[in-house]
């Protein structure tokens, strides 16, 4: 999957705000993705997801969006959807950590 945006480039607008949490970058963010859609099964999905959690910030949620978008122009309305329902979830379970 290609990203719309180049390696390093920000992604966030001029109100950047930096949490003291270490930072996910573009490429672990990408990188988890993947590994998301290619889950064999929910007991894994809900494994990694449970794992991953506490590490993922803004970060990830854009990247996440960015390459939802990009299956969309791939014609994966699904797969996209899928995604996005996915990340929803987990943004909902990170502001009750």
């Amino acid at each position: 999957m290609r990203l719309p945006f180049a390696p390093g480039a920000s992604i966030m607008g001029p109100d950047v705000y930096v949490s003291l949490e270490r930072v996910v970058t573009q490429q672990e963010a990408l990188d988890l993705v993947r590994k998301l859609l290619k889950a064999k099964d929910q007991d894994e999905l809900m494994q990694l997801v449970s794992l991953y959690l506490p590490t993922v910030d803004a970060t990830f949620f854009q990247t996440a969006e960015l390459a939802a978008q990009q299956l969309e122009r791939e014609n994966k309305p699904a797969i996209a959807a899928s995604l996005r329902s996915l990340t929803d979830h987990m943004l909902r379970m990170k502001t009750l950590i």
